[in-house]
């Protein structure tokens, strides 16, 4: 699948200043833009974890043009357009979307004042930081994210980003307005930036706005990619939550994963994708409309920044054992090649053809992108070269990366909500 099929081309820019220009060009569609910075909490330091964090709010809290949240947002929501933040291990992003082309420029002015005019009051930022913790203090109730979090944090406790997952009210009640000050005056720089574009204005038309009104010098901290992570397991890896009100236990089963510049991530997605993407997957079959214990579950690759594999799912108290147990036999039919060659074609078929759709709300273009624009990945994770390597991925393909992630006592469960009933030990696990 090329990028001309689904009526786009891409090209790549610089400014005048040296900030990199990645277009998506969609002739007749709105626009959406992603200034993405190489800012993320894995730059917190050991004592300042949440910096990044409050570092996004703050962001969005007010400029000395527009000095509240609010004018902040009406200057764009007046142009039809949406503004989103997202915080992000190796990433912050400050995300746009604007109704036509013409009022591009408005935009990229607002992402100017953010960056190099916010009003970095005192009273502003107290109330941000109670924000976050809010925001983090929600976490005990939306239980199924909180496992998802836990799940990450737990497979990752041992490794580069360990501490960087699960962010604390403690934490965060610890920055200081300078600290985040700091931070951006840091990370928030030309040669830490790569701005996406897609929709309906060109890259030459893009870039020259971003000339015209985005004054941002290229900054003395280097450009960092985002920590390799090597994978050692904690002594407990059973590890329970258990939450009063529940009346569900909700499992992560995590494994390490691949790097996104592995050979075999694309073959890892298929593999992903037959297990746990959708109501036609394996563990769907066996979990839902089979042994009736579960609703939902899921398999996810979270190769972009942390190499993690995870399946998550949720079932009573009294049959958390059951459920690991037919996974494991899932699990165990991949690694033995036993797949059929119609399930992989249907996973493939899934992933491949589910592109247009993915790709067609004009804001997924950058979020689909931003990561491998900025750090350059290799040309088999974007659309064309993915497509590609995932239509060539055979049964043989399948079993070899079942077995080298699938290994014994590699994995580690999580679980959150209502206290298991089970007696559940390491010989459970895979």
């Amino acid at each position: 699948m090329r990028y001309e099929d689904l009526g786009i081309t891409r090209q790549r820019g610089v400014t005048a200043s040296g900030i990199e220009v990645v277009s998506y060009y969609r002739p007749d569609r709105p626009v959406a833009f992603t200034a993405a910075f190489n800012a993320g909490s894995v730059y917190d330091p050991v004592n300042l974890n949440c910096r990044a964090h409050a570092a996004e709010h703050m962001l969005m809290a007010g400029t000395r043009q527009h000095p509240t949240k609010d004018k902040l947002a009406a200057h764009i929501e007046q142009r039809g357009g949406t503004i989103v933040a997202y915080t992000k291990l190796d990433m912050l992003e400050l995300a746009y979307t604007i109704g036509e082309a013409g009022q591009f420029g408005s935009v990229v002015d607002l992402l100017n004042q953010q960056v190099t005019d916010s009003l970095y009051d005192e009273g502003a930022f107290a109330s941000e930081r109670a924000s976050v913790r809010q925001e983090l203090g929600r976490l005990r109730t939306e239980w199924t994210q909180l496992n998802e979090r836990l799940g990450c944090a737990h497979l990752l406790e041992n490794t580069v980003l360990g501490g960087k997952i699960m962010e604390t009210e403690t934490a965060i009640s610890a920055i200081t307005l300078w600290d985040v000050q700091e931070h951006i005056a840091q990370r928030f720089t030309g040669n830490n930036l790569v701005l996406v574009v897609a929709g309906g204005i060109t890259l030459e038309d893009a870039i020259a706005e971003f000339d015209r009104r985005l004054n941002l010098e290229q900054g003395t901290a280097p450009f960092v990619r985002p920590p390799t992570v090597v994978h050692q397991l904690p002594q407990d890896r059973i590890r329970v939550h258990a939450l009063e009100g529940a009346d569900q236990t909700r499992l992560a089963y995590s494994f390490a994963g691949y790097t996104p510049e592995h050979p075999d991530n694309p073959a890892l997605d298929v593999l992903t994708a037959a297990l746990g993407g959708g109501r036609a997957a394996s563990l769907t079959r066996i979990l839902r409309y089979g042994a009736k214990l579960i609703y939902v579950v899921r398999a996810f690759n979270r190769c972009e920044n942390y190499n993690a594999w995870a399946i998550y799912t949720g079932t009573g108290p009294d049959h958390v054992a059951e459920v690991v147990r037919l996974i494991n036999g899932e699990l165990n039919r991949a690694r033995n090649g036993d797949f059929t060659a119609e399930e992989i074609a249907i996973a493939r078929d899934t992933l491949i053809n589910s592109v247009p759709l993915q790709l067609d709300p004009i804001e997924s273009l950058p979020d689909y992108h931003t990561r491998a624009d900025l750090y350059r990945w290799s040309a088999r994770s974007y659309i064309p070269g993915w497509t590609q390597a995932v239509s060539a991925v055979t049964p043989d393909d399948i079993a070899r990366v079942a077995q080298d992630i699938f290994r014994p006592g590699q994995s580690v469960l999580t679980l959150c909500g209502a206290r298991p009933t089970d007696r559940l030990g390491p010989e459970l696990l895979f």
